[in-house]
């Protein structure tokens, strides 16, 4: 249908190629490249390809090279799930889908790339050059990739390396790239760390509007690299950063390390250069060295765009509550109105410092709107607090509090909230 012409309203096009069609020639997937590079479809605009990653997708790919996809046309390609954990397996096959397409980048095939999504960790981690000649693809100097906006990898700490350091050297610039997620459950490491900060630093991705990366076991060194691209004039456009951290080793020697390189990331987030940052999240911390670190930076008066702060998962307890209680006012964040504190280990002690931290007679009234506190420890007890919280007029911004998952609220508590605060409250 495609190669006929006979389609000259099409718009968008959809097309999923699964993992359990393996055994299929790839000489379909070369035609249809050839068809979607070769032939003019006056009304197509957004072609989206979900692929597995083996010798097809090589071969649609070498298709698209035959001619070019270009704007108006905009390509966004997935690499999806693979459904083996035989790495030999995968080593076969991965090269055999990351050369090609890099060749066509490289080539300057590709110019209408908007959207690149590696679903399985496994392809670049069992690559053995296709995350170096991906990465270098993205910033040759005949790549010309005007349209990417999204790049979405997981991987290995050496493939995601690879990648980096390959995007790194490359002389290009990738300038509409808006959004770059790394996996959370991948790590990049030490050298994943440095390359990725280098990009960001250099002004490879002056776009970059939403970051998400795992900087677990970077080491000083790694962090140090992560805090200068965050203190660079390079980074102001950025309104998103999701951030896992993770100490190197277990133990108070791991902690101690850990807590250093929170310190490090805290001065950046006070650099002045994250003023427009409008949402922050955090996770991975694991002692109260850490979250004091953390409160640092985020009251250092410099996030004064920071809408919304997620620390899901991150253990407050009591005295996580009263360090962060200090910071979440409108003096030192004055547009949040979000505040996520799921699964924080957070007590009635901690909740209390931030009830007083708000309701502070000669601070600024909170613009705060939404509050999490689901999966807590929270207990009966903050009845009253919880009451005192809704009915202050220095609080009257707030139309939400998720209180889910506290079962040490009991059903009297509950009711009396829910009758009082219907609006409010929830369980």
């Amino acid at each position: 249908g495609l190669s006929t012409g006979s389609l000259p309203s099409l718009r968008d096009l959809s097309i999923y190629f699964g993992p359990f069609m393996e055994g299929i020639q790839g000489a379909g997937s070369r035609q249809l490249g050839e068809v979607l590079s070769t032939r003019t479809f006056p009304s197509l605009r957004n072609v989206s390809l979900c692929w597995s990653p083996n010798q097809t997708f090589g071969a649609l790919c070498e298709g698209l090279s035959q001619g070019s996809v270009a704007s108006p046309v905009l390509l966004n390609i997935a690499l999806s799930q693979i459904w083996s954990y035989d790495i030999a397996w995968h080593a076969r096959r991965a090269d055999r889908a990351m050369v090609p397409f890099a060749d066509a980048i490289r080539a300057g095939k590709l110019t209408g790339l908007q959207a690149v999504e590696f679903g399985s960790p496994m392809l670049l981690s069992s690559a053995q050059v296709g995350g170096e000649v991906f990465g270098g693809a993205l910033t040759h100097a005949d790549a010309r990739l005007t349209s990417l906006e999204e790049v979405e990898l997981s991987g290995s700490q050496k493939g995601l390396a690879e990648v980096f350091d390959s995007m790194s050297r490359g002389p290009g610039l990738l300038p509409a790239l808006r959004k770059l997620h790394c996996c959370s459950r991948s790590p990049l490491g030490v050298n994943g760390t440095r390359y990725l900060s280098e990009i960001v630093s250099v002004g490879k991705v002056p776009s970059l509007k939403d970051l998400c990366l795992n900087v677990s076991g970077c080491g000083q060194e790694g962090m140090a690299a992560f805090a200068a691209a965050l203190s660079s004039p390079r980074i102001s456009a950025l309104r998103q950063l999701d951030v896992t951290f993770g100490a190197a080793s277990d133990g108070p020697a791991g902690s101690h390390a850990l807590a250093a390189e929170l310190g490090l990331f805290s001065q950046a987030l006070g650099g002045g250069h994250l003023r427009r940052l409008e949402e922050l999240q955090v996770h991975g911390l694991v002692a109260i060295e850490e979250v004091r670190a953390l409160c640092v930076g985020l009251g250092g008066g410099s996030l004064t765009s920071l809408r919304l702060l997620d620390l899901c998962d991150i253990p407050l307890g009591s005295e996580g509550g009263r360090a962060l209680s200090e910071v979440v006012i409108a003096e030192k964040l004055p547009e949040l109105r979000i505040l996520k504190l799921t699964s924080t280990s957070l007590t009635d002690e901690g909740l209390t410092a931030l009830k007083e931290a708000w309701l502070t007679v000669s601070r600024l009234p909170s613009l705060l709107q939404r509050l999490r506190m689901n999966r807590n420890m929270l207990t009966s007890a903050v009845e009253d607090t919880l009451s005192a919280l809704f009915a202050s007029p220095r609080m009257t911004a707030l139309y939400q509090v998720d209180l889910g998952g506290n079962d040490q609220i009991g059903n009297s508590s509950r009711s009396s909230l829910c009758d009082k605060f219907p609006d409010i409250t929830y369980f």
